[in-house]
């Protein structure tokens, strides 16, 4: 947990079975429930290997980024969760980073917060869960960056590079990859991830060269595998095409300097 001023409060927690405490202020903007990354550590440690038999199974996973603390952010972070959740992801296949905790109950899944060493942590112990028979989804939200490298995830201690994000994707060799990002310079994570061998299927809210105002594409995009209205061929289902022509239409609709950017493999996944 990030340090905090005097007259913070204490809170317990019980994880594992020990208690630990907690430091919380009523200001603060990180909740009192994210995990410590000794924590996250102790949960893959006891996370159960699956069986030969299970690897043979389709699963997904979920990797959501968010360095940021604000409401706006925050609010991306729990639709991407909820819609996640509603479509068949289980909890503890969704790893969560940022300063919320939109699980309501669930305190075994890793919530923690956006900082390198997390991210990085839990991408390279991913590298032994996933398998050629599953998906991998990744979605950052918060700020994005762009230096002379190229585009940068800003986290909550640091900025990590879209070519180094794609790198841990990529490490995981999992069978199909799925990559969402609505921060500025987004495109530039579309761009990056495009290399990756594999079935993948990358969408953002603008370009490589623009900032953006992500809630008019983050909310559609997610709010519409739950809404029939983006499923244009009437089938019944909202595929991620329709979800990304549904956001990319609302998110231009506000006026937007960017393009929203895509990126889809021969064979490409096309459900969530």
């Amino acid at each position: 947990m990030k340090s905090v001023t005097l007259g913070a409060l204490a809170g317990t927690l019980l994880f594992g079975g020990i208690a630990t405490v907690a430091i919380l202020t009523s200001t603060s903007p990180y909740d009192v429930r994210l995990m410590t990354s000794e924590q996250v550590q102790q949960r893959f440690s006891e996370r159960r290997e699956l069986t030969f038999e299970e690897h043979q199974e389709q699963r997904k996973y979920a990797v959501i980024i968010n360095g940021d603390t604000s409401a706006l952010h925050k609010g991306n972070v729990t639709e991407a969760y909820h819609t996640l959740r509603a479509v068949g992801y289980a909890d503890e296949n969704i790893f969560l980073f940022t300063s919320n905790f939109p699980r309501g109950s669930d305190f075994s899944s890793i919530t923690t917060l956006a900082t390198k060493e997390s991210v990085e942590l839990v991408l390279t112990r991913l590298e032994d869960i996933v398998d050629e028979n599953d998906t991998l989804l990744v979605y950052t939200t918060g700020h994005g960056n762009k230096d002379k490298n190229g585009t940068t995830v800003v986290l909550d201690d640091a900025e990590l590079s879209a070519d180094r994000l794609r790198e841990l994707i990529e490490n995981t060799r999992a069978g199909k990859y799925i990559v969402v990002a609505d921060q500025c310079f987004s495109g530039g994570i579309v761009a990056a991830v495009s290399s990756i061998e594999g079935e993948v299927a990358a969408y953002s809210s603008t370009d490589a060269d623009h900032t953006t105002y992500c809630k008019s594409f983050a909310r559609p995009f997610w709010e519409s595998f739950k809404d029939s209205s983006a499923d244009s061929d009437g089938d019944g289902t909202v595929e991620l095409e329709e979800a990304f022509d549904h956001a990319a239409h609302s998110h231009l609709n506000k006026d937007e300097e960017g393009s929203p950017q895509k990126f889809r493999s021969p064979g490409a996944p096309n459900e969530l």
